[in-house]
């Protein structure tokens, strides 16, 4: 019983791990415009900064600090079973750059 998925765990998962999503969706025969998470960081930049009247300045930035606790998570593991670290750094720069904007 300890190994079954519950639902409210596998909603928590994505939260977790956001930049494994488009992969995910991917892999299930999904039409996902992108699997790259530096396009997918630029995209969701972009929709922020055209929408920031229209949300509040938390709401557009939970995204992005869940992406950036991926990154910090990922770039703490030795293993290199996803991005790699210099990926990381371009990713969180870009998203440190966004936020200026916003």
């Amino acid at each position: 019983e300890t190994h079954k998925i519950r639902s409210h765990m596998a909603g928590r998962w994505c939260l977790r791990r956001p930049l494994d999503l488009g992969a995910i969706e991917q892999s299930l025969g999904s039409r996902v415009a992108t699997t790259d998470p530096h396009v997918a960081i630029e995209r969701y930049l972009d929709y922020a900064l055209a929408t920031q009247s229209q949300f509040t300045m938390a709401e557009l930035c939970l995204p992005l600090f869940l992406v950036v606790e991926q990154l910090r998570e990922d770039y703490s593991q030795e293993d290199e079973g996803g991005l790699l670290w210099e990926d990381m750094e371009v990713l969180h720069d870009a998203i440190k750059d966004g936020l200026i904007h916003l």
